[in-house]
């Protein structure tokens, strides 16, 4: 379900248990809220299968001997505007905390997803592509900017840039990377180091949640430099076999 779905209001929307939404009766009768429904729907069966990946977490190495960790950082791509994106990093929150006491969303942008970066992604450089897109960009930041702060725990400290974490305070017992598509070197420019977890300090565990790399194979490129950062993480579990 990654991709707009819809225009629902989902900042009017009430989580009340796994999979399940209330929302306002006039959305009830309407073609959104069959989209809403089907939503919702796929949020529980990634929940499900977020269990079993996390099951094998517990029970196959000493993540799940050593008692519930306090903290987890957790980056993913939660701040790009689209609903699947939204959709998993809620669902990768809700999964965690079933293990975790505190779950908080590392806050790290990429310089050209928010801002007059994201401005520039998608005028490319023509400033007749201002105003058209301009009225899009506010809807976003008011939908999904609404979403992440009604449901999301994102940390108060942001970061950005490849190199932007130069002074991070260590303040979590347990790191993990995903879900999504955080290793996509096509959509990333390249090989970010902060979403392989670079700045994680050594001696803490590491752990690839459902990540991928959105493509069947890493151009050569940037095939050694990933390498490297993954021969640091404790585990690692893919979102899909294809990459």
């Amino acid at each position: 379900f990654h991709g707009h779905i819809g225009s629902f209001p989902w900042h009017h929307a009430v989580r009340v248990d796994s999979g399940r939404f209330l929302f306002p009766d006039e959305y009830c009768d309407c073609e959104e809220s069959d989209r809403f429904s089907f939503v919702c729907s796929a949020v529980f069966i990634l929940q499900k299968i977020q269990s079993f990946i996390l099951w094998y977490l517990m029970d196959m190495t000493d993540f799940g001997k050593q008692g519930c960790f306090m903290k987890a950082g957790v980056i993913t791509l939660y701040n790009v505007c689209n609903y699947g994106t939204q959709l998993q990093a809620y669902a990768t929150q809700e999964k965690l905390k079933e293990y975790f006491e505190e779950v908080e969303f590392i806050q790290y942008k990429r310089e050209d997803t928010y801002g007059l970066g994201l401005l520039r992604t998608f005028t490319k450089g023509n400033p007749l592509k201002v105003l058209p897109i301009l009225p899009t960009l506010i809807r976003w930041k008011t939908v999904f900017g609404g979403f992440q702060k009604q449901f999301l725990k994102i940390a108060d400290t942001s970061y950005t840039g490849k190199n932007g974490f130069e002074g991070f305070r260590d303040e979590y017992d347990v790191y993990l990377s995903g879900s999504d598509q955080v290793w996509n070197c096509g959509w990333n420019g390249g090989v970010v180091a902060p979403y392989y977890l670079s700045f994680a300090p050594d001696g803490k565990p590491k752990y690839a949640f459902s990540s991928s790399f959105g493509q069947k194979r890493v151009d050569d490129e940037y095939v050694a430099e990933s390498k490297a950062y993954l021969e640091r993480f404790d585990v690692i579990t893919f979102r899909e076999e294809s990459g």
